[in-house]
């Protein structure tokens, strides 16, 4: 609640981007949709962080006018972004469309599923897979603005209780797939089997 007073959300549906503003996050296609927005909705997309790309895309929304839908907050430290990860309603990953992008998953990814919001995971690939696996929010394509326009939306107008239990098994889904010890018993099988696989070729 502070953090929304703080920030001037109160009233609105917060959908937060947080992380590089960079060429390869495509988030002209953001800028695009807040543009698109209905006129009846409260939608804001907050950006958090910096980048090479963050002053241009602060001129675009100063030329369209679209300050009361866009808003770009500065670089904060990492633990001081759970308290904004809490308090906007949705999470927003964006990346250009590309080979390498099918195949990563950005690490704002498990951040967001720790932080108990649903996600709208606008890419294809890796990371899109993790978000529909744990049922945590909403897989569109990149580049898309109409698209997500409409991921926006759906989420605004869905009852906060189904919000809630999308984050809840976000939370469930990093817990059981990518603790600590999950993942580097994983990590230790692996590298024995190759490990045991090269000693046998020798």
């Amino acid at each position: 609640a502070a953090a929304r007073a703080e920030h001037g959300w109160t009233d609105r549906f917060v959908v937060l981007f947080a992380g590089n503003i960079g060429l390869v996050q495509g988030l002209d296609t953001v800028i695009d949709a807040a543009a698109a927005l209905p006129a009846e909705s409260n939608a804001l997309i907050a950006i958090v962080g910096d980048g090479t790309d963050r002053r241009r895309l602060q001129d675009a929304v100063a030329a369209r006018g679209l300050g009361h839908r866009v808003q770009f907050l500065d670089r904060r430290p990492a633990d001081a972004m759970p308290p904004l990860f809490a308090a906007a309603d949705a999470l927003l990953v964006h990346l250009r469309k590309s080979e390498l992008s099918r195949l990563v998953i950005p690490s704002k990814t498990l951040a967001y599923l720790a932080a108990e919001r649903p996600i709208i995971m606008a890419m294809t690939g890796a990371a899109a897979d993790v978000v529909t696996a744990a049922g945590a929010g909403i897989v569109l394509p990149s580049e898309d603005p109409a698209g997500l326009v409409d991921a926006i939306e759906s989420l605004r107008a869905m009852p906060p209780a189904d919000r809630q239990a999308m984050g809840s098994r976000a939370s469930a889904h990093l817990a059981a797939h990518f603790a600590k010890d999950v993942v580097i018993p994983g990590y230790e099988a692996t590298l024995a089997r190759v490990a045991t696989g090269r000693g046998r070729r020798r």
